[in-house]
C-alpha cells in the first residue's frame, strides 16, 4: 500500500509541527500496512517559487530521514499538493512538483464554488497536455458536478480514508 497524501514532513505546512511528531506518523503509517508514504506538503504558486519549495522539502526530508534510525518505516517519496491557479500550466519548474519518479501532480482545487470556472478547467487540460497526469486532492470534498468534467477530460481523483 502507497498513502498518496500526507503532510508528514515537519516544518513544511500544517502537517507535522516537529519531527517527533513526523516520525510517530510514519511509525502508525507503517505498522497499518503502508509500504511508501508521498510526502505531500503544500506548494502555494502564488507564495513561493517551485526552487524554493523543493529545497525546503529536501531539507526537512532528509532531517526526518536522518532521525529515523534503525526502525523499519515506509519509504517517503517526494511529492507537493498543489494549489491550482489559472495558467500555472506555465509555471517553470511544474513538472518537478511530481510524484517523484512519475508524471503524477496532486492537485489541490479551488474551496469555493465561485472558483470553479472555465479558465481553471483550461488549466487542468493544459497541464494534461504537457504530460503531466492530474490527481485531485480528496475529491470527496467537491460537488459531483464540478469534478466530473475534470474526470472526462482524463483526471483521476483521492479521496480521503474518512470518506469511505
Amino acid at each position: 500500500m502507497i498513502d498518496f497524501h500526507s503532510h508528514i514532513l515537519a516544518h513544511m505546512d500544517h502537517g507535522a509541527r516537529r519531527t517527533a511528531t513526523s516520525l510517530a506518523q510514519l511509525d502508525t503509517i507503517y505498522k497499518a500496512g503502508v509500504g511508501a508514504v508521498c510526502a505531500s506538503s503544500h506548494f502555494y504558486p502564488q507564495q513561493v517559487l517551485p526552487e524554493t519549495f523543493l529545497r525546503a522539502r529536501a531539507q526537512w526530508l532528509d532531517h526526518v530521514i536522518r532521525h529515523m534510525e534503525d526502525n523499519p518505516r515506509p519509504a517517503i517519496i517526494p511529492s507537493a499538493e498543489v494549489l491550482i491557479c489559472e495558467g500555472m500550466e506555465e509555471l517553470e519548474g511544474l513538472s518537478d512538483l511530481c510524484v517523484e519518479g512519475t508524471n503524477v501532480l496532486l492537485l489541490e482545487m479551488p474551496f469555493t464554488q465561485e472558483h470553479w470556472n472555465n479558465r481553471l478547467y483550461n488549466t487542468v487540460a493544459e497541464i494534461g497536455a504537457l504530460g503531466i497526469n492530474p490527481v485531485l486532492a480528496h475529491v470527496d470534498r467537491y460537488p459531483k458536478k464540478l469534478i466530473e468534467p475534470l474526470f472526462e477530460m482524463g483526471s483521476t481523483g483521492q479521496l480521503n480514508a474518512s470518506s469511505l
